[in-house]
């Protein structure tokens, strides 16, 4: 795609869906009545400072219960050392077949369309927070430690026809909030982060080409070189793909 098709085209919704997977992802990360006997812990992504006092005002409804864990986007950074990076952006990888013609539906049948994603791979770093009693901090610094050398958290997302590994770098420090001596019922908060290597891009609809004209100068050589030589020539490059090259005609543009 050329740069005003890739301003225009549509956004993907990968790198929405990463983010929200990530965060069920870190709901599912205990063995199950390991954290304060339950079997589920909430995950609230904070998009603005509002959304604290929307976690605490449900918490004092009884929507739910401690422990809980938040997450938000603290950085984001293109990955530009990564060796595709271009071919991700410019050509696509194709996701699924939008119309399927009867008969013969070869990748490079003209009337066959495509669905492509353009992407650009980026690093996103996240703070995350677990709010737990006294007790299950005990459990989470190890099974997170454990996490992080092991890369648990990393992900399958399935776009279409096709799946994209999203890959979790979980940090290995854990910070801890102070004991409360004078509030009975307060909860320990444990600071940590997390990179995760996800994509943004746009869709398109493509309908991949069998042949291409390449504009040239032909030049007579050897003993062709008094022989007429056409305007045209055709060459098979395979059995299904033809190419075109076109002499250049001295006055064209």
């Amino acid at each position: 795609m050329n740069r005003q098709d890739l301003r225009t085209a549509p956004q993907s919704n990968i790198f929405k869906a990463s983010i929200e997977q990530f965060g069920r992802e870190l709901g599912n990360m205990f063995p199950d009545r390991l954290i304060a006997d339950r079997e589920d812990v909430p995950v609230f992504l904070i998009k603005s400072s509002g959304d604290l006092k929307d976690i605490r005002d449900q918490k004092q409804d009884n929507k739910f219960a401690i422990p809980l864990f938040t997450y938000k986007l603290s950085n984001m950074t293109i990955v530009k050392d990564r060796f595709n990076r271009n071919t991700l952006r410019n050509r696509g990888i194709l996701t699924k077949k939008v119309k399927k013609p009867e008969g013969d539906s070869r990748l490079d049948d003209p009337n066959v369309v495509y669905k492509s994603l353009h992407l650009t791979p980026v690093d996103v770093t996240m703070e995350v927070v677990f709010i737990c009693s006294y007790e299950d901090q005990l459990y989470f610094g190890p099974i997170w430690q454990q996490a992080a050398e092991n890369k648990f958290l990393s992900f399958p997302i399935d776009i279409d026809d096709i799946t994209i590994s999203i890959k979790v770098q979980l940090s290995e420090d854990i910070d801890f909030t102070d004991i409360n001596f004078d509030d009975a019922m307060s909860y320990v908060q444990c600071t940590t982060s997390a990179v995760m290597s996800t994509y943004h891009g746009v869709e398109s609809n493509t309908k991949p080409f069998n042949s291409i004209r390449v504009d040239t100068g032909i030049i007579p050589h050897g003993e062709n070189s008094e022989k007429e030589i056409l305007p045209s020539m055709t060459i098979k490059k395979n059995k299904d793909t033809t190419f075109t090259i076109k002499r250049r005609i001295e006055g064209e543009n």
